[in-house]
């Protein structure tokens, strides 16, 4: 399912970034633009940002796919790797620690092997799950990101959040860009159940008198259940 996807500049660089989305420079994205050449084009650092079910994560896994072919095809390219960051703790006291671990629990890498990969700086950190940190020390861990990012400003990251709650953070991220994944509209949605042919004829006549199932169709997640 195609997304429709809209971009900010430097929306981390005003207090009132609820109303710079809605005022500032915003660029939709043509129907065909894939998150890889966003990202290419971005300063290393990207954020996305999206309503639960909207695609966040296939969106990431998308451009994780995407940066392994390049990778496989420049070999001096730094490893994409997807980090979860619910793990992340009020014990946790630095990414690096973290990384470490995450290699060696999460994807059986040696911890010697680990050690060097962060310390050589070879990894491009994709960061899912923004919002699933503990509430109470998501806070710390943008800090922690930003501090990491300001030491190391050459490591490309990308962080994906749910949008209300990393509204509601007090510290954000210095990323420079920020890709929004938007609702799905009437066009995109009327697409998706055409393709199943006369099958879905019903839930489409449903869906025209019934705005509360016409709502719930919005969200990628919803309208594939």
């Amino acid at each position: 399912m195609q997304l429709g996807l809209s971009t900010q500049s430097n929306f981390n660089h005003h207090p009132w970034i609820v109303n710079v989305r809605h005022n500032g420079e915003d660029h939709s994205l043509t129907a065909n633009t894939r998150i890889l050449d966003v990202f290419d084009q971005s300063a290393g650092t990207l954020l996305i940002l999206g309503e639960p079910g909207s695609g966040k994560t296939t969106l990431l896994l998308e451009l994780t796919r995407d940066l392994l072919n390049q990778a496989e095809a420049q070999p001096n390219s730094r490893i994409p790797i997807v980090f979860n960051l619910s793990s992340w703790t009020r014990d946790t006291d630095s990414i690096d620690e973290w990384l470490v671990d995450e290699l060696n629990i999460k994807y059986q890498v040696a911890r010697s092997v680990a050690e060097k990969l962060v310390a050589e700086r070879s990894l491009l950190l994709l960061l899912d799950g923004l919002d699933e940190v503990a509430e109470g020390v998501r806070n710390a861990c943008v800090a922690e990101i930003n501090s990491y990012h300001r030491q190391y400003p050459d490591v490309p990251m990308v962080v994906c959040s749910r949008t209300n709650d990393y509204d509601m953070l007090s510290s954000k991220l210095d990323f420079h860009d920020a890709v929004i994944i938007e609702p799905l509209d009437d066009t995109q949605i009327d697409t998706y159940l055409a393709s199943f042919g006369a099958s879905m004829n019903g839930l489409r006549q449903q869906m025209a008198s019934d705005r509360r199932l016409r709502a719930l169709a919005e969200t990628p997640l919803t309208l594939s259940i």
